[in-house]
Parts: C-alpha cells; sequence; structure tokens
C-alpha cells in the first residue's frame, strides 16, 4: 500500500486521502465547525458597533475572545488526550454555541461592558479545537506514511478555508440580517460541526491518561517558537493592509486583500498535497518558509489594491505547505499520548505571536507607513528559516 500510495499523483493522491475510511466525514464536520474561526472575530466588533458601542469595547472584547481561545486550547487538548475527544467535544459543541449565542444577545441589548467582555472571554475558552483534534487523527486515519504530507496539506486548506467562507458569509448575513443573526449562525454551524466531528472520533481516538504533556519535547518546543514568530508575520501583514487601503482610498477593501492571501494559501496546499514529495520534510518546510519571507518583499511596492490584492495571493501560496510541513514535524517530534495537546499548543502559539505582531506592526504604522509593518513582517518571515535551519541539515531535535 505505502508503495502504491507513493506514485500516486494529482488528483489521484488528494482522493484517496480524502476517500480514507472515517476521513470525509470527520473532514466535513471540521470544516462546518471551523466556520466561527472566520466569523466570530469580525462578527463581534460588526456587533457592538451596530448597537452603538466604542471601538475600544468592541476591540477589548475581540481581545478578550482571543484570550480565552489561546489560554485554553492547549488545556483543552490535553484533557483530550487523557479521556478522548467524545467526552470533551460533546459538552463543548453545546457550551460553545449557548455562550456565543449569550454574546450575540448581550451585545445586541447593550449589556454591561464587564458582562460583554466576560461572555466574549468565555466564547473563545469553549471554541472546539477541531483543528488539533483532526491533526492527532490523521496517522490513524492514513495508514500509509507517504499520504501524511497530503492529509497535512488538505488539513491546512480547510484551516484556509475557514478564512475565506467565514468573513464573507458572515457580511452576508449582516447585511440580509444582522449582526446578531449571523453570530446565531456562527453558533449553530460550530454546534452541529463539532457534534458531528466527535460522534464520528469517538471510537477512532484512544486516551492515553499520561500524565506528561506535550512542552517536554525540545523539538516540539522549537516548532513553537517558529510558529509564534510566524504568527507575528500574519499579524504585520493584517494590520499593514488596512493602513495601505486607506492610503489608497478605501479601507473596507484590506477584507479584499486579506482574503486574496487566504485563497493563494488554500492553492498553494493544493498543489503541494497533489505531489508526492521527493525531499525530506524539513527541507520541504525551509524552501516554503524562504519562499513566504521572499514573496512578501514585493508587497512593499505595490501600487495599487488590485496589484497588492495579486501579490498578496502570491504570497500566500507557501502559507498552507508552511503549515502542513510544520504539521508533519510536530507529529513526528509529539510526546506520545500527547498529540492533540501538541497541535493545540501550535494553534495558540500562531495566535499568540498574530497579537503581538499586530500590536508591534500598529506601533510602526503610527510613526511611519505601512510598509513599515510590511518590513516587520518579511523580517519575522525570514527569521523562521534560522529555527528551522537545524532540522534541514540533520540536527534535529528529539
Amino acid at each position: 500500500m505505502s508503495t502504491q500510495a507513493e506514485g500516486l499523483r494529482g488528483a489521484p493522491r488528494l482522493l484517496a486521502v480524502i476517500g480514507a475510511p472515517g476521513a470525509r466525514g470527520l473532514l466535513v464536520a471540521r470544516t462546518l465547525g471551523s466556520l466561527p474561526v472566520g466569523m466570530v472575530p469580525l462578527g463581534i466588533i460588526l456587533l457592538l458597533r451596530a448597537s452603538g458601542r466604542s471601538y475600544a469595547l468592541a476591540g477589548i472584547a475581540d481581545g478578550a475572545y482571543a484570550l480565552g481561545l489561546a489560554a485554553m486550547q492547549p488545556l483543552l487538548g490535553r484533557l483530550i488526550d487523557r479521556v478522548g475527544m467524545g467526552r470533551v467535544l460533546a459538552p463543548l459543541a453545546l457550551v460553545f454555541p449557548g455562550v456565543l449565542v449569550a454574546v450575540a444577545l448581550a451585545g445586541s441589548n447593550r449589556a454591561p461592558a464587564a458582562v460583554t467582555v466576560g461572555l466574549a472571554l468565555g466564547c473563545g475558552a469553549t471554541l472546539p479545537p477541531l483543528g488539533a483534534c483532526m491533526r492527532s487523527l490523521w496517522p490513524t486515519l492514513i495508514s500509509s506514511p507517504a499520504l501524511r504530507p497530503t492529509a497535512f496539506a488538505i488539513d491546512a486548506v480547510l484551516q484556509e478555508l475557514a478564512f475565506v467562507l467565514g468573513p464573507p458569509l458572515l457580511a452576508l448575513l449582516v447585511t440580509v440580517e444582522s449582526p446578531r443573526v449571523a453570530l446565531f449562525a456562527a453558533a449553530g454551524a460550530g454546534g452541529v460541526g463539532a457534534s458531528v466531528f466527535a460522534a464520528r472520533a469517538r471510537s477512532r481516538h484512544v486516551p492515553t491518561r499520561r500524565a506528561s504533556g506535550a512542552l517536554r519535547s525540545a523539538g516540539v518546543r522549537r516548532l513553537l517558537l517558529m510558529s509564534a514568530v510566524l504568527g507575528g508575520s500574519f499579524g504585520a501583514t493584517e494590520v499593514a493592509m488596512p493602513a495601505f487601503c486607506e492610503h489608497h482610498g478605501a479601507r473596507a477593501s484590506a477584507g479584499l486583500i486579506l482574503a486574496a492571501l487566504a485563497r493563494g494559501s488554500a492553492c498553494g496546499g493544493a498543489i503541494f498535497g497533489a505531489r508526492a514529495p521527493r525531499v525530506p520534510v524539513p527541507r520541504r518546510l525551509l524552501v516554503a518558509l524562504c519562499a513566504y519571507g521572499l514573496l512578501l518583499v514585493p508587497l512593499l511596492a505595490a501600487s495599487s489594491i488590485p496589484l497588492m490584492a495579486a501579490l498578496a495571493f502570491l504570497a500566500g501560496m507557501p502559507i498552507a505547505p508552511v503549515f502542513a510541513g510544520t504539521y508533519l514535524l510536530l507529529d513526528r517530534f509529539s510526546v506520545a499520548g500527547a498529540a492533540t495537546e501538541t497541535f493545540a499548543w501550535n494553534t495558540t502559539c500562531t495566535f499568540a505571536g498574530a497579537s503581538i505582531g499586530t500590536a508591534l506592526g500598529g506601533a510602526l504604522i503610527a510613526p511611519g507607513t505601512y510598509r513599515a509593518a510590511i518590513a516587520l513582517a518579511v523580517g519575522l518571515g525570514l527569521a523562521c528559516l534560522a529555527l528551522v535551519g537545524g532540522y534541514a541539515h540533520g540536527t534535529e531535535l528529539d
């Protein structure tokens, strides 16, 4: 089977992964359940602004949501490793939608600021870690190691779909109905997706009840640091785009540019997943990181919004391959029995890095121009090379 898998190329290779027993249902559930990741942050801001609340409160509530998510994902991942996916995801499939509905009701009814922020914090804290769960299940779904790079590439593409589909869907619902209804829809998608995922994953995940944690692995720690630095690059890019579009008289177009970045990532992941790897994983990751850093450089010279969108699409193409390579190495270096926690830590580090990158990028924009934030993104992207160079040259940490 492994030899046969190695010979697959293009669509047959992708279909071999998607068609693996049990994979399709989990992928659909994960995609549906991950829509809130792309909908909730913008939805909270639009909800509070529509009810006449300040941008300051909207920013604090959004930050509280991100803080809750970043703080709880590793803890939820460790709990899943110890007691099983079904026993953790099933309650979260009820609690998360309930808290998100409470956020929507509190925000639209001008509840006290402390209540709104507290509910936003709880919403992030109860988000089901479906991405981490899916990544920890791939080795049980795909028996051939030759197909795992494709599996993780597909996973990275689905991750980008949350950011490609979520914001436009939210915008449509806000336009047709209201921000509150849009958040209700996000709650429904998250609850249904997590419920179906929990039911399908219950029999495939065996808890280990290990006392040790994911951070015992030096290899994992180095990769998590790389993910934090990479997240900083993403955050700096994200804050640079509104400034660039405002400079060109259309701040709202920033969403289109960021969507182009995500679409480029999805396309890059599909292309990467369809190919049979011929070089070791660390070298592929190194090449993808180098391509990402270098493809950000032309963004410094963009002279119009359409050109920036095109350049962002190209710069996004290596992102999903970077994620796929990172997931493969995290799987390789993870402590036995701590795979879900390992991938959950990666989510936390990426989000935390993005928050710091956004703050630093914004501070650079204030006295200078948007180019300073893009330059920061380039620098952080290329800095990741130093953190994975040892793997590529055979000095892997264990």
